[in-house]
């Protein structure tokens, strides 16, 4: 255990868009390197980082620039009521989408109606999809590569693109969805 210094500081960050442990050890590692921060510790499943600073020799704003440099967010104060309720809410929308893209899914490939519709859909739409709705990931899977990093997103965006090389569209689009779905719970 430490010593903790009279003039230190503890707080409590939050921090937005971590998903595995490999997230968790960039975010304290940044926060380490911040000339004054005496001790980090990163809370994935609570997306929290708890920060032990000297104030003579480290601001906050270092701290959060530190986190945004490594590729995530900072939020601000305590989690409401009022957001937990839209939380709620979110997560319940979610759940239904899952299940309806499921259904479809299933359904579809079971009366052999997704082949079909598959292949009527232009690969510009397939795109567009894909992109608009990994680009949060790949964004971060790219500033990963730019800093020499292999994040856990990094093999599931290979294999992605492997499958969009050989035109398999609409797995490269469930995987998409899934890796979403699954940033969310």
């Amino acid at each position: 255990m430490s010593e903790r210094t009279p003039a230190a500081e503890t707080v409590e960050l939050a921090v937005l868009g971590m998903d595995c442990a490999d997230c968790a050890r960039q975010v304290e590692r940044a926060i380490a390197g911040v000339p004054g921060v005496l001790s980090a510790r990163v809370l994935l499943a609570a997306e929290r980082a708890l920060v032990e600073y000297d104030p003579a020799r480290a601001d906050l704003d270092a701290i959060r620039d530190a986190v945004r440099r490594a590729g995530y967010d900072v939020a601000g104060g305590a989690e409401t009521d009022t957001s937990r309720a839209y939380t709620r809410s979110v997560f319940r929308l979610l759940g239904l989408v899952f299940g309806a893209v499921l259904l479809v899914v299933v359904l579809g490939e079971w009366l052999g109606l997704l082949e079909t519709v598959t292949e009527r859909i232009p690969w510009p739409v397939w795109l567009a999809a894909i992109l608009a709705g990994g680009w949060p990931v790949f964004r971060n899977v790219l500033r990963a590569a730019l800093r020499r990093q292999v994040v856990a997103h990094t093999l599931m965006t290979v294999g992605l693109l492997a499958a969009i090389a050989v035109g398999e569209w609409a797995a490269a689009a469930v995987v998409v969805f899934f890796r979403r779905i699954g940033d969310f719970v």
